[in-house]
Order: structure tokens, then sequence, then C-alpha cells
């Protein structure tokens, strides 16, 4: 220990240099500089000791079994720790969890266990884990192509270090339950268990040992908590997915300088897996941006990946010739885009819109900023030439035969709607021409119109369930009805689509608990915005919509816009 400090500047309270044989402070007032001794502590009381080991003995009795007990006690014995650790870079650790699942004042630190124990199984049997998996295939896989179906189950007959980690099969169980009535009573329990494994793989993996799995994992489980509406959680699964994509390098797979990538010596099928992958997290970032109006985490100027090949070439490992994101833009190139390039491609004007709303988005209301007229005209060009470019397989004729296709075209026409509706605002703020505001509101309803035509081009809704991004455009897509509707002089059919895009909804998630997030949220709209008379009462009868009580919905704040909360407003 430390010497104290000496008598007299102690008595002063006052800072000591404790220097010896006396101290600046005595040195410079000539007055004899004396230290005290250190008391050394007393050695505790034999009888308090004993007394205090038999409480805590009895405490945790009571806390952990009597079993465990005997192993931790049994292991402290045989293992002594050593103080002479040497510096490693893996984390070397036994399982300390099975000591801290419970804290010592008897409060659970987890809501669920890691271990298998009698009452609760959270790894489901053989046969129930292959029913998972074809689930995840034929149903999540669809939207979100980031798996190498056969180097998957490869991984998974191989039991080597290649054997995708337990929070990937986890998180694929959980995404794969949602979709099925029959599992959908396991999909919290396999949720919580992935999320509880992500973090622990996250925090006992070097850099080095990072894999793709890591950011498949993390993707999964923003796909699962966007469906079930945690979204702070989402957003923070989405980014951490962003930053993994990027800690790997797979933003920059086609550039010449990642020539020895890893990925690259594992072969075309591993490479365009990875590639994938990180389309997956940049799609995952224009969403979440676009519904909490957080800034976008991937920019497209540091993107230098080739979009996603066709799923024939990815599922057969045939090497196929793939363009970038800026080359897409080219009227030539475009044509070329596979399914889910072109959700991808489509998805990015979402992108630009939302940047191009931040660039000016604190400028003062009453400003009249030519730059951001220019801005809005030049992403209002590039919109408009990505609907006129777009392959036909990618266009409404095809959305009966592929959810790609209606992927594209709501990504689009959202872009629509949030420019424009945008743009209207600044209209008004700015007192310029009703024109120009009276136009933007036109494109706006003209969107949201095919938004309505594009779902109910589709032979089953129910290939849509579970999917946030259609929720959100049809909700979106809503509330522009909603503000037509509750204008004095509204579209003759704007209350009939409004009726149908509350079905369509419903319809989407109607196998499904829970998860019905935006269809309560629209029925709560509607009647806040005292609109429910005017929908058809047929149509009413079929979303299962009732006129609200006199005084039972409370009155929205004066301009506060419908389907378009603080979440994601943007202006």
């Amino acid at each position: 220990m430390g010497i104290l400090a000496c008598n007299a500047c102690r008595s002063r309270k006052i800072a000591c240099d404790r220097a010896q044989p006396s101290c600046k402070r005595c040195l410079l007032s000539k007055k004899p500089c004396e230290y005290r001794a250190r008391k050394s502590a007393k050695p505790a009381v034999n009888s308090r000791l004993k007394l205090f080991e038999a409480r805590l003995g009895n405490l945790e009795s009571q806390l952990v079994p009597e079993d465990s007990l005997s192993l931790i006690r049994s292991k402290a014995k045989q293992e002594p720790p050593s103080l002479n650790h040497e510096p490693t870079d893996k984390w070397t650790h036994h399982d300390f969890r099975k000591l801290f699942t419970t804290d010592w004042l008897g409060q659970s630190l987890s809501t669920i266990r890691i271990e298998n124990t009698p009452e609760q199984k959270p790894i489901p049997e053989k046969d129930i884990q292959q029913r998972l998996y074809d689930l995840y295939f034929e149903q999540v896989h669809r939207s979100a192509p980031i798996i190498h179906k056969s180097n998957f189950f490869r991984a998974l007959e191989d039991g080597t270090a290649t054997t995708p980690p337990l929070a990937l099969k986890y998180a694929m169980w959980a995404a794969a339950a949602l979709t099925s009535i029959e599992y959908q009573h396991m999909a919290e329990g396999l949720y919580i268990l992935a999320r509880k494994h992500a973090e622990d793989l996250e925090m006992h993996s070097t850099l080095e040992q990072m894999t793709i799995s890591h950011a498949q994992c993390w993707y999964l489980l923003a796909f699962y908590e966007g469906i079930r509406a945690y979204f702070g959680r989402a957003w923070v699964s989405v980014g951490r997915c962003a930053r993994l994509v990027q800690m790997l390098s797979l933003h920059r797979l086609d550039s010449p300088l990642e020539e020895k990538h890893v990925l690259r010596q594992k072969g075309w099928a591993a490479l365009e897996e990875g590639r994938r992958v990180f389309w997956g997290a940049y799609f995952g970032d224009r969403c979440a941006s676009a519904l909490s109006g957080h800034p976008l985490m991937i920019r497209d100027e540091d993107i230098h990946t080739n979009l996603p090949s066709s799923e024939e070439s990815f599922d057969l490992g045939v090497e196929e010739i793939g363009i970038s994101l800026k080359q897409a833009d080219n009227a030539d190139s475009i044509a070329y885009l596979s399914p889910f390039a072109g959700t991808i491609f489509t998805t990015s004007m979402v992108g630009r819109t939302i940047r191009h709303i931040r660039a000016f988005e604190h400028d003062p209301p009453t400003e009249i900023n030519g730059n951001y007229w220019k801005s809005h005209s030049e992403v209002d060009t590039f919109i408009s030439l990505a609907f006129l470019n777009l392959p036909d397989h990618l266009k409404v004729c095809g959305a009966q035969e592929d959810m790609h296709s209606v992927l594209s075209q709501f990504s689009l026409h959202i872009s629509v709607i949030l420019l424009h509706q945008v743009a209207a605002r600044k209209v008004t703020k700015q007192k310029m021409s009703p024109l120009v505001g009276k136009n933007s509101i036109q494109r706006c309803l003209a969107s949201a119109l095919q938004i309505k035509n594009t779902i109910y081009s589709v032979k089953d809704l129910k290939m849509f369930s579970g999917m946030m991004w259609i929720n959100f455009c049809i909700y979106i897509a809503a509330g522009v009805l909603i503000e037509d509707v509750s204008t004095s002089n509204p579209s003759s059919t704007s209350a009939v689509d409004l009726g149908l895009l509350l079905i369509a909804l419903k319809e989407i998630n109607a196998h499904q608990t829970n998860v019905n997030f935006f269809a309560r949220k629209l029925e709560s709209d509607i009647c806040r915005a005292g609109i429910v008379c005017s929908i058809p009462t047929d149509l009413r009868g079929m979303a299962g919509i009732s006129i609200p009580q006199q005084g039972g919905v409370p009155s929205p704040p004066e301009d506060a816009p419908y389907c378009d909360t603080s979440q994601h407003r943007y202006s």
C-alpha cells in the first residue's frame, strides 16, 4: 500500500506530495513533517467467519441444486486457478453459463436456458429439424436466397469445422417455424436461443474466425424480428449484419484488390453465396432505413461486388458473369438482371430517395432551395427510367410467378411515394405553385393504385406471409389513400381501394399469429381519420372493421400524416 499523507497536510485536508523525509508544503512552511504508520487490517474473527460460511452455504442450497454445487466444489478442488496466464488470441474459457444462469439475489438472468433439460428441449428432434429445413428453403429462401442449399446440407453431414454454427441453425428454424401453423408455437423459443447463441458466437470469435455464417445468422434474426414487429431489435440486428459483411470485405468481392479473398479459394458457388449475403444485408439496410428513418449504413459508392446471378447458376454452381450496381443503370445491362438482382436494384432506388431527402431535411421549411428541386428531378428521372427499362420478368405481368417481381414493383412505387410526399409538403410550406404540389399528390395516388393492382394480380396472397417489406409498402400506399379520402374532393375509387388494401394485409398474415402489426395499425389509422363510413359496407365486413363509437378514437394532431408515423417521417 502507498504512504499516507503527512499529519500536517491530513489535518488541513490538503494534497500532500508524500515526499521523504519532508513534504514540499512542510519544507516551505518550515514545519516538522511527520508520517503516521498505516494500521494493518484486523484478521477476521474465527467465529464470525464460520457464521458467514454457514449463511452462504444455506443461500447456495436455496439458489443452486445440490448436484450442481457439488460439481462446482469438486472442480474447484481439482482444478485450482492458475495465476500465470499466458496471452492468447483465442478466448479460452470453461462453461461459465452454468454458474451464472441465476444471480445471487435469486432472479433469473436469462429467460431460457441454453442447455437441454427434461422440461424443455430447445433442440428439435431430427425429423422436426429436417421439416423446418424444408420449410426454410420452400418459404423463407424464396425472398432471401442467401444460403446455398446443397453446400449447407453437405456441411451439416460433414461434422467438421465447416459445420454451420448452432446460432445459424436456430435462426433458420425460427424463421421457418413462423411460416407453418404446425410449428408456430416453437418459433419464439427457437428465436430466443438463436439470439443467445449468436451473441455467444460474437463474444467468443476473433475477426479471423468470423465467417459469412455470422452475417447470415444476424440477417435471419432481423428477418424474424421484423415480422414480429420487434423493430428496435431488428434495426440493431440489421446493423450487425451490415457491419459484418463489411468486416468480411463482402462489399468488394469483385474488386481487383480482393483477388486472394478466402471465398475465391472455395469456388464460384461460395463466392456467389458471399455476394448474396452482402446484398441481403444491403436490402435489409434500405428497408430498415425506410421504416425507421435512420441513416443508411452501406454507401453505393463503396460497393465493388457484382449483383446476384440467376438462381439456376447459383444452385448448380455454374459460373455466370454478373453486372455491377452501377452497370445496372444502363438500359442495355438491366435486361440481364436476375429476379433477386432486380429486387436489389429497385431497392437501391429507395436508398437514393432516402439520401436525397436526408441531404436537405435540415433546410428551413420556408426557404426555397434550388438544389433540392434539382436533386428531386434527378432522382425522379432515375426512378422513371428504372420503370421504363425493367425487364419483362420483373414487371407486373410476371408477378404471379415470382415474388421478386412484386418486390421490385413495390420498391419503385414506394420510392415515388416517399419522394413526392416530401415534395408536396415542401410546396405547401414554401408557398409554391399549387400545380406542383397537385402533380406530386397525383404521382403518389398513381403509385398507391399500382401497389393495389399488383398485390391483387397475385393468385395466392399467402405467398407473401411474413414479408415485412411487402406489408410496409401496402401500409404506406393505404396511407396515401387515407389522405385522399380525407380531402373535400377525393378520387372516386380511393375508398374502395383502401378497403381492398386492408383486406389484403389481413389476408397475407391470416394463418400467422402476432404478425399483423401493419394491419392493426392501418385499421387504427382509418378509424382515427373518421372515414370508416366511406368504405363500402361489404368491404368493411370482409375486412372486419366496424364503425367506432363517438369519442372512442383520439383526435390526431393537426397535419399528422396517416400511415406515416414519426419513425419514418422525413419532413
